[in-house]
C-alpha cells in the first residue's frame, strides 16, 4: 500500500473534500500503526475500520481533527453523562462506585461498565480504572481495530463479512450495533478501499 497515494486521494475525496488536518493524519497514522502491529493486512478491513470511525466520530464541524470523541460529542465527561441522561434517556450513564461514568468513548462508542472492564483487559490497559484513556489515541485503535476484527463488540468481527467467498460491507455493521447507518457506512468504506488501493 502506497500512503502517500492514500493521503493524496483521501484529500479531496467526497469525505474530505477541501483538506486533511494533521489530526486527521494522526488518527489514519494509528490506525494503520495497530493493523501493523497486528500484522494484519486485508485493506477491506483497514477500508471498513476507516468508514467505521468516520461514521462514529468524525465531524468536519464539530470534531475536524477526528480526535477520539466523547459521546455526542461533548468536551467534557459532565456534558456527556448529561447527554445520555437527559437526550438520549439511557442508563450506562450511571456513576458506579468507583466514581466513574461509562458512556461512549474513542473512536467508536464503548459503553458500559462490564465492556469497559472486558475490552481494557483484551488490550492490556486499565479502562475500568480510567475509562479516558479511550480518548488517547494509540488506546482507541487498539479497541476499534481489535474490537471489530475480533468480534468484542456484538459477537461478529469482520472475517464475518471479509473473507476468500464473500465482501459484504453492508452487513459488516454488526460487528459494531446492528444494521443502523449501514448503508451510509458502506458508501464511505468504498472511498476508503478506494484510496487504500491507490
Amino acid at each position: 500500500m502506497n500512503k502517500a497515494a492514500f493521503y493524496t486521494a483521501l484529500k479531496g475525496s467526497p469525505l474530505f473534500p477541501s483538506k486533511l488536518t494533521q489530526g486527521v493524519v494522526d488518527t489514519c497514522e494509528a490506525i494503520f500503526n495497530e493493523y501493523e502491529r497486528r500484522k494484519v493486512c486485508d485493506i477491506r478491513f483497514m477500508a471498513y475500520t476507516f468508514a467505521t470511525a468516520y461514521r462514529e466520530s468524525y465531524s468536519a464541524k464539530k470534531n475536524p481533527d477526528w480526535n477520539p470523541v466523547r459521546e455526542g460529542f461533548k468536551t467534557t465527561d459532565a456534558s456527556s453523562i448529561a447527554y445520555v441522561r437527559d437526550v438520549l434517556k439511557l442508563k450506562y450513564w450511571a456513576i458506579q462506585p468507583n466514581g466513574k461514568s461509562y458512556f461512549g468513548r474513542g473512536w467508536v462508542q464503548i459503553t458500559h461498565p462490564s465492556n469497559y472492564k472486558n475490552v481494557g483487559r483484551l488490550i492490556g490497559e486499565p479502562l475500568y480504572d480510567n475509562p479516558d484513556l479511550a480518548l488517547q489515541r494509540p488506546v482507541a485503535a487498539k479497541i476499534l481495530v481489535g474490537g471489530i476484527i475480533g468480534g468484542w463488540f456484538t459477537g461478529k468481527g469482520l472475517p464475518d463479512y471479509f473473507n476468500d467467498k464473500i465482501s459484504d460491507a453492508f452487513n459488516a455493521r454488526k460487528t459494531i450495533n446492528g444494521l443502523d447507518a449501514a448503508k451510509e457506512i458502506e458508501g464511505n468504506y468504498k472511498i476508503f478501499l478506494a484510496c487504500l488501493s491507490k
